[in-house]
């Protein structure tokens, strides 16, 4: 069998494995925003600029689910500040997070800390789930690690699968990527 068969045959059964695939969904098509600086990964699209000492983003992805976005961990999802929000009946349900373990997350006030999060935007458009949000730079809250314009972190994104609307659904996609801010 010649080279070009035994690879094309090694394809088709990784191909079928699903092992090409592990790539990651395709990120939202959603229009980019006026002034946000853009970053994709575990087929969420986040847009995000500093307005004063607010952060603003928004993220989407092609799921009727939860989608999520974290900043700053130290590994994987721990010690992360993680935003969590999904659209149910036209209302944005919305979560402010700490990445307690390396897997797993909670919300800041089940640890003392404070809700920080201010939605700003959210609807579900032919099956993408579109959520605008605010946070403070530096919320004061000891679950929220504090941001800095000009800074470079580590950002994570996710989605759930489609209908995921809660906050405990594994993700169906993921991945991080450099946001400077």
């Amino acid at each position: 069998m010649g080279v070009m068969r035994v690879v094309a045959v090694l394809l088709l059964l990784l191909g079928a494995t699903g092992f090409v695939a592990a790539q990651g969904s395709q990120s939202a098509d959603v229009p980019a925003l006026d002034g946000f600086s853009r970053g994709r990964a575990g087929g969420v699209d986040v847009q995000w600029r500093v307005d004063g000492d607010m952060l603003e983003v928004q993220m989407a992805a092609n799921t009727t689910g939860w989608v999520s976005v974290g900043f700053d961990p130290s590994r994987m999802m721990a010690d992360a500040n993680m935003v969590i929000g999904y659209v149910e009946n036209g209302e944005v349900i919305i979560a402010d997070d700490y990445g307690t373990g390396a897997t797993s997350h909670d919300r800041d006030t089940n640890h003392g800390g404070t809700n920080d999060v201010t939605v700003v935007d959210g609807r579900e458009v032919d099956g993408t789930t579109i959520i605008r949000f605010t946070i403070p730079l530096d919320s004061g809250d000891e679950m929220d690690k504090a941001l800095a314009s000009g800074t470079t972190y580590t950002a994570l994104a996710s989605h759930g699968p489609d209908g995921a609307d809660d906050f405990n659904t594994y993700h169906a996609d993921r991945g991080s990527f450099e946001l400077e801010l």
